[in-house]
């Protein structure tokens, strides 16, 4: 990915100047997760719907 993309290796460069974000190697994989083409900004979303009936015949939401 750095090869392929000169701003992502400024930007990955940038943040290694952070002597935290150097030591982490969990911080520096998700960096590449989050920049990765396949990255999904609704992983772990959970969809809440509010029923305002119920689907049930004789059965009553509270």
């Amino acid at each position: 990915m750095l090869a392929a993309d000169p701003a992502l290796r400024a930007e990955f460069e940038v943040r290694l100047r952070d002597p935290a974000f150097a030591k982490d190697a969990k911080a520096r994989l998700d960096f590449f997760y989050r920049h990765h083409p396949s990255w999904d900004e609704r992983v772990n979303l959970v969809p809440v719907f509010r029923v305002v009936a119920s689907p049930l015949p004789g059965f009553e939401i509270q």
